[in-house]
């Protein structure tokens, strides 16, 4: 026979010891720290007309406008850190007659790193005296025009063509980058084409309009260091 013994433990009303620890402590630290919140530098962005031409326009006639472009720390900066800063820069070509010129004005806009002065041939553009060309009875007139070297050494960021049936064209770079301390210099050259083929007599008296109107800061990063 097997004996089997079964055990109930009574529950109802039942209490159970358990075991409390306890802690102590030892000592007066005296390890005390007192902290700040940082301060970020104020990034400003700078545009400033630096030049423009104003030649009477001919058939080959080019004229443009300047803007520099600076970024600089205001106030504090007391880790003396360096930002790039990304940013828009707009401005327009325009004529006051609609669908004027038939597609003869042209735009350049060009980045650089160093101001463009001075006259003649060092000047943004330079422009040489308007001779007339005798064409039997006809005298002909128009202008030949040159860019400074310095322009294609530098970033051609936007160009295009003032098309027909157009008054205003936008004239816009996204996306452009400086860092702190530096100056960039931007020219937006404007060129009413000599047309060879043929008079452009009903151009005369008319207006083009040049500006560079608007820098748009986008956002501020701390620069990147190379390793």
């Amino acid at each position: 026979m097997i004996a089997v013994a079964t055990l109930l433990v009574a529950v109802v009303g039942a209490t159970f010891a358990y075991f409390t620890a306890t802690t102590a402590t030892q000592g007066t630290p005296e390890n005390k720290s007192s902290v700040e919140t940082t301060k970020l530098a104020n990034i400003k962005l700078t545009a400033t007309e630096t030049s423009k031409s104003t030649n009477t326009v001919w058939p080959g006639t080019m004229n443009y406008v300047g803007v520099s472009v600076a970024a600089s720390v205001e106030g504090e900066n007391p880790d003396e850190k360096e930002y790039t800063v990304t940013y828009d820069i707009v401005g327009k070509v325009s004529t006051e007659v609609e669908g004027t010129f038939n597609n003869q004005i042209k735009y350049r806009l060009y980045e650089v790193n160093e101001a463009i002065s001075g006259s003649g041939v060092s000047d943004v553009v330079n422009c040489e005296k308007v001779v007339p060309v005798e064409d039997g009875t006809t005298l002909q007139y128009s202008q030949t025009c040159t860019e400074n070297s310095k322009l294609e050494e530098g970033e051609k960021v936007a160009e295009g063509i003032l098309n027909s049936g157009e008054e205003t064209i936008e004239v816009k770079a996204e996306d452009k980058t400086i860092n702190t301390g530096e100056t960039k210099y931007y020219y937006l050259v404007v060129e009413y084409t000599n047309n060879a083929g043929g008079p452009q007599n009903e151009d005369q008296g008319k207006k083009i309009n040049i500006e560079l109107t608007t820098i748009t800061a986008k956002s501020t990063v701390e620069k990147s260091i190379s390793p």
